[in-house]
């Protein structure tokens, strides 16, 4: 019995380690720079860290989405000024993330959960704190919305992996 308890709090700690890429790649996403990144990681690591160790894996990483999305939607918003620095040179990718930096934040955030972290629909919305109905809308319409800014750059950007 000893060996499981001992165990837990490992496997669980490293369910966060393994979360700590992915949280990266949603914050830089939704706050549009590193010094963003790096301002919101410290602020929101001591959250993390007082988790629960030992609550269910699942209860866990919802916990922590949860804990990043309340953290997230606090954050700076964006310059969007660097829209107008796009040039057809301009990577795919980078034109991707100068109209996703347009989005309010909540559907930037919504946007960077759907397709960085591969989340469920029902997983996203808990971890917004929305009912499956808001969530399911809040993702269609920050997709429409982001697809908009996309076709007023001129550009034919894929939104979906």
């Amino acid at each position: 019995m000893e060996k499981s308890v001992t165990q837990q709090p490992e496997e669980v700690g490293a369910s966060l380690d393994e979360l700590i890429p992915q949280i990266r790649r949603v914050a830089r996403l939704v706050t549009g720079s590193r010094e963003g990144v790096e301002i919101f990681m410290k602020d929101v690591t001591p959250s993390l860290e007082a988790l629960d160790v030992f609550m269910p894996p699942a209860d866990f990483r919802a916990a922590v989405w949860s804990t990043c999305c309340d953290h997230l939607m606090k954050a700076q918003s964006v310059d969007v000024s660097s829209l107008a620095a796009l040039t057809p040179e301009s990577t795919q990718a980078d034109r991707l993330a100068r109209a996703l930096a347009a989005l309010p934040i909540r559907k930037r955030l919504a946007i960077s959960l759907r397709h960085q972290t591969g989340m469920r629909q029902d997983e996203l919305s808990e971890a917004l704190g929305l009912s499956a109905d808001e969530g399911t809308a809040l993702v269609t319409a920050a997709e429409a919305h982001l697809q908009m800014i996309v076709s007023a750059l001129g550009d034919t950007l894929k939104i979906d992996d």
